[in-house]
C-alpha cells in the first residue's frame, strides 16, 4: 500500500456513517426466549402452602419416598450483548446462567443436580440450585427462594433490556423488585433491587 493510499480502517469509518450502512463494528444487544433444564432431587410433591401463603417442606413425606433425580424445563430470557450473556429464570426470580462470551466461559456455579437442604428459614428448606438468587426477609435464604415471580419486560430498545421480576412476600407484605438491565456498551449486568413497603407501618427485614 503506498503512502497515499486510503486505510481500509479509514473506509470502513466512511461507511459507518453514510445512511443504510451497518457499521460492521457495531455491538449487538438481544433479549430472547429460551428454555434451561434443571436437574435435581424431586421436592415438589413434599411442599404445601400453609395458611399464610408460604411454601413449606415436609420433611417426614419427602424422606418417605425414596429419592428420584428428575429434569424438567423452565422457561428461560437471555440477555446478551458482546461482553455477557445472561440466562434468567424469571419465575424463579434468579440468574441461572452468566456467561463471557469471547471465552465462553461460565463464571457462576450451577450445581449439576441441585437437592433439598434443611434451612433455618419459615419455609424449611432450601435447594442448591446455583446461579444467583435474592433472598428476604430473614434468616438463611429467607422465603424469597420458594416464592412464584411475576416478570415483564420493562424496557426493550436498541440501548438497553431491562428484566422486571417480582413477587409478594406473604410473611412481611413487603414487595421485592429485582431488575436486571443490559446495556450495549457496557460489560457488566445491572441489578436494580427495590422493597416497597404498602403496609401503614414499618415492617423488619
Amino acid at each position: 500500500m503506498s503512502a497515499t493510499s486510503p486505510s481500509p480502517w479509514w473506509f470502513v469509518g466512511l461507511l459507518c456513517l453514510l445512511p443504510g450502512i451497518p457499521c460492521l463494528f457495531a455491538g449487538h444487544l438481544e433479549c430472547t426466549p429460551a428454555e434451561v433444564s434443571l436437574r435435581y432431587v424431586r421436592y415438589e410433591f413434599a411442599v404445601e402452602t400453609d395458611p399464610r401463603g408460604l411454601p413449606v417442606m415436609d420433611w417426614k413425606r419427602f424422606r418417605s419416598v425414596p429419592e428420584q433425580v428428575v429434569t424438567r424445563s423452565r422457561r428461560a430470557l437471555v440477555l446478551e450483548n458482546d461482553y455477557l450473556k445472561a440466562t434468567l429464570i424469571p419465575s424463579m426470580g434468579r440468574v441461572h446462567s452468566l456467561v463471557h462470551p469471547p471465552s465462553g466461559r461460565e463464571q457462576l456455579w450451577i450445581n449439576p443436580i441441585a437437592i433439598p437442604l434443611g434451612a433455618n428459614n419459615d419455609t424449611g428448606f432450601w435447594m442448591t440450585w446455583g446461579g444467583i438468587e435474592h433472598v428476604m426477609p430473614s434468616r438463611e435464604h429467607g422465603t424469597s427462594h420458594a416464592l412464584k415471580w411475576d416478570h415483564r419486560l420493562v424496557t426493550d430498545d436498541a440501548k438497553e433490556k431491562r428484566i422486571r421480576m417480582q413477587t409478594f412476600e406473604p410473611l412481611t407484605g413487603l414487595h421485592h423488585q429485582v431488575d436486571y438491565v443490559i446495556r450495549m456498551d457496557d460489560p457488566w449486568l445491572y441489578t436494580d433491587i427495590q422493597v416497597y413497603n404498602p403496609n401503614p407501618h414499618a415492617v423488619r427485614f
